[in-house]
């Protein structure tokens, strides 16, 4: 696996890109928190996209959006995320992506069966 680090810069054009490539993979959605530990927000659906809104030139908020039916729909938001990265197969497929934020709380999104917490290091 290699992991490549997102500028906050790219971060709007990456994940416009990122969606559009990646709309109606399944996906899981994850937080890991020291003090909570993790938390499941959806396993396995359909990614609907995520976006980027802006608030200056360095900091962002993020909306991750799953489920392709009101029954599985859902969104989460990332406050104000420090490091975006992604990781990759060796063969270059996007595998997971993990956003962190200040305080150290962990958003992983992962794809099909890839355990994002170890492609992560964790």
């Amino acid at each position: 696996m290699m992991t490549q680090e997102i500028s906050a810069a790219d971060c709007a054009a990456f994940f416009d890109s990122f969606s559009h490539q990646h709309q109606g993979e399944n996906v899981s959605v994850e937080v890991l928190d020291r003090q909570f530990g993790s938390q499941p927000i959806a396993r396995n659906v359909p990614l609907m996209g995520i976006t980027v809104d802006p608030k200056d030139q360095r900091r962002f908020r993020i909306e991750v959006m799953t489920g392709d039916s009101p029954a599985d729909h859902a969104t989460h938001e990332i406050g104000e995320p420090v490091h975006v990265r992604i990781a990759r197969s060796d063969d270059g497929q996007d595998r997971a992506v993990e956003f962190e934020e200040i305080g150290g709380v962990t958003t992983l999104v992962s794809f099909g069966d890839v355990d994002s917490a170890t492609t992560f290091g964790r």
